[in-house]
């Protein structure tokens, strides 16, 4: 059987967490399959897969998708890319200063 192929976005999306390279991003996704489910698992469970320091950039990655204090239980994709590219431009402007 052939293994799924992963989505570029999604890879691309993932790589937009600090510290989370193509290698890292790639062992989420295959681990867990999707970025709503990797925005629902622990700490503890990510780490297993991405390290303690890695594991926790992830969940503040997805921390900000917080609105009014509560935590939303799904993500769309397209707020996930916006966080991306917002995150991508916050390193762009840090590198360029």
């Amino acid at each position: 059987m052939k293994p799924t192929p992963i989505d570029k976005t999604l890879l691309t999306t993932l790589q937009a967490v600090p510290g989370l390279g193509q290698k890292k991003a790639l062992s989420l996704l295959t681990q867990y399959g999707s970025i709503e489910q990797i925005s629902k698992v622990s700490t503890a469970s990510l780490s297993s897969v991405v390290g303690k320091a890695n594991a926790q950039q992830v969940k503040d990655f997805f921390q900000q998708a917080i609105h009014g204090g509560k935590r939303r239980s799904t993500l769309s994709l397209t707020e996930v890319e916006q966080m991306a590219i917002k995150n991508e431009n916050t390193n762009d402007t840090e590198e360029e200063e």
